[in-house]
C-alpha cells in the first residue's frame, strides 16, 4: 500500500503521527514537489489546484 500526500508537511505529519506508515509514503508529485492548498485563494487558484491533482493521480493510476 502507498499513502499520497499533497505536501512534505503531510508526510512528515502521516510518518510522526503512523510510524507503521513510514516507508509508504510518496509526494503525489513524482518530482517532489509540494501541491500547496489554495486555501482562501480565488476560484482560479483551486482549479489549478484540481487539475494538478488529477494529472498527477491519472500518472499514479497509469503507472500501476
Amino acid at each position: 500500500d502507498v499513502i499520497y500526500a499533497m505536501t512534505r508537511e503531510h508526510a512528515f505529519a502521516i510518518e510522526h503521527s503512523i510510524p507503521a506508515a513510514r516507508g509508504k509514503i510518496r509526494l503525489l508529485d513524482p518530482t517532489g514537489a509540494d501541491i500547496r492548498d489554495p486555501f482562501t485563494g480565488p476560484a482560479e487558484a483551486f482549479e489549478r489546484c484540481a487539475k494538478t491533482i488529477r494529472r498527477h493521480i491519472k500518472e499514479v493510476i497509469d503507472s500501476l
